[in-house]
């Protein structure tokens, strides 16, 4: 998996790809969400305190 700070997407690569299950790529877009979610929260918590 390659993965880049800024990015809009994850690159997986492709024979892991088909070895995930829906369970496995549904789980991988939530962590996602989170960790997104997370980032922005503390990136405007930041920017309020200054």
């Amino acid at each position: 998996m390659n993965r880049i700070k800024d990015a809009e997407f994850i690159k997986v690569n492709k024979h892991i790809k088909n070895k995930l299950t829906q369970e496995d790529i549904s789980w991988i877009v939530k962590h996602c969400d989170e960790k997104l979610g997370e980032y922005y929260g503390e990136l405007s918590e930041s920017k309020n305190t200054n």
